[in-house]
């Protein structure tokens, strides 16, 4: 049983090692400046996911710990690991995970 944890352990810390080299730059989103937004000071992480969205459609994060980087915190709903934009625009988020943190980068458009 402990033989078949370890290997499962190393078989996703392998998958997602190669993961990271998917998106090693990170991505600075334009933020509409007449709009209060949140603009957070982080390490750029080495997994990056973009994501295309219409306004309130749900997608579920893999933790429901998360920063936002950037992106009108007033138009971000959350329930758990579920997470949904309630207006139009780029929103990031830093997720923590178990493994390692990942940076989503959310385009929502109407």
């Amino acid at each position: 049983m402990n033989k078949k944890l370890v290997a499962m352990s190393l078989t996703a810390m392998s998958i997602l090692g190669g993961m990271s080299a998917v998106s090693a730059t990170p991505m600075i989103p334009e933020i509409n400046e007449s709009s209060p937004a949140t603009n957070v000071q982080v390490e750029p992480l080495e997994v990056t996911k973009r994501v295309q969205l219409k306004v309130n459609a749900k997608y579920e994060l893999a933790s429901s710990n998360y920063r936002v980087v950037s992106g009108d915190t007033r138009y971000i709903g959350s329930s758990g690991n579920m997470v949904w934009f309630t207006a139009p625009g780029t929103y990031v988020l830093q997720v923590d995970g178990w493994f390692s943190d990942t940076e989503y980068v959310f385009n929502v458009t109407k």
